[in-house]
Order: C-alpha cells, then sequence, then structure tokens
C-alpha cells in the first residue's frame, strides 16, 4: 500500500502516517510512505491514483480548522475512510548561546503558532511571531541549524512544524 504524507520525513504527519498504519496491522515492509509536502499533494496524488490512501491534518484540539486542509478538500473529490487523533507536542529550538532574554523573534508554520498560541501568549508575550504558510525545514538532524534562521537573521527561536 502507498501511503501519502502531508509532510516531510521526520514531520508529524509521517509520525501520524506511521501510527495510522500500525493500528491497522500494516508491516513496515507491506507499505510505503510518500512524502507529498502538502494536503493539496496528498489529495492531487490520490485522485490520480498515484497513492491508496492519504494522511493530512484537518483539524487541532488548540489551532483549531487547518485552513490548508480546507481549501485543498474544496478542490478534490475523494472519500474520508477514518478521522484519528494524534498528539502532537511542539518544542522551541534556538541557535547555540541564545538567551532566552535576547530573543526577538519566534518563526514556524503559521498552524504550529496556533497551536502553541495560549503558551507564546504566557512565556513570550514581548516577542514577534513571523508565520509562515511554507514549511520550516528545521529539526535535530539539521547540523546547520534552523534554515529559517538563515533567512531571516533576527529569527532566534524555531518552531519547527510539518
Amino acid at each position: 500500500m502507498i501511503i501519502g504524507v502531508s509532510g516531510r520525513e521526520a514531520s508529524f504527519s509521517e509520525a501520524a502516517a506511521k501510527e495510522w498504519a500500525k493500528k491497522q496491522g500494516l508491516a513496515p515492509a507491506s507499505h510505503e510512505l510518500r512524502y507529498l509536502v502538502s494536503v493539496d499533494g496528498v489529495l492531487s496524488a490520490l485522485t490520480r491514483s498515484d497513492i491508496e490512501r492519504g494522511v493530512f491534518p484537518i483539524e487541532n484540539q488548540n489551532g483549531g480548522i487547518v485552513i490548508e486542509a480546507v481549501h485543498a478538500m474544496a478542490k478534490y473529490v475523494f472519500q474520508i475512510d477514518e478521522l484519528f487523533n494524534f498528539e502532537v507536542k511542539h518544542c522551541l529550538m534556538a541557535k547555540k548561546g541564545m538567551k532566552p532574554s535576547n530573543v526577538t523573534a519566534i518563526a514556524s508554520h503559521d498552524q504550529a503558532l496556533k497551536q502553541c498560541r495560549m503558551y507564546l501568549k504566557r512565556a513570550w508575550s514581548g516577542v514577534v511571531r513571523l508565520g509562515q504558510n511554507r514549511r520550516i525545514e528545521a529539526g535535530p538532524n539539521r547540523k546547520s541549524g534552523p534554515s529559517h534562521s538563515r533567512n531571516h537573521p533576527r529569527t532566534d527561536f524555531v518552531f519547527p512544524s510539518s
């Protein structure tokens, strides 16, 4: 079975797809994940029969409706086979040596900022939030640190998000 994922490797969407496959009793060798990055990419591939199933977020308990999913779902005819919950835990990443008192901005995908809005309001009220519609490629396996920081030198913290 080929499963389309609306994220990249190490994304929450990948983790959700793996969890779903495990709950279905699919052995790792019996399915393949295709990283299609966006919900539109997943639904487009599903429509073309390039994949058999697609996994993407449509709602978040804290962040509400995933707008990207709403727009993509309006473009395609498809059937929802199953809705399932998946726990998402975000973390802040900082440049080495960064002190919290020196943070001027926090950047992430819009959805991650929505999901963490109450924490950010409480703990980082004076810090600018830079929302992005595109995914920010950051994570523990990135040797050079968050790529978003290279594009926005004043960005001190990044929420890596799928």
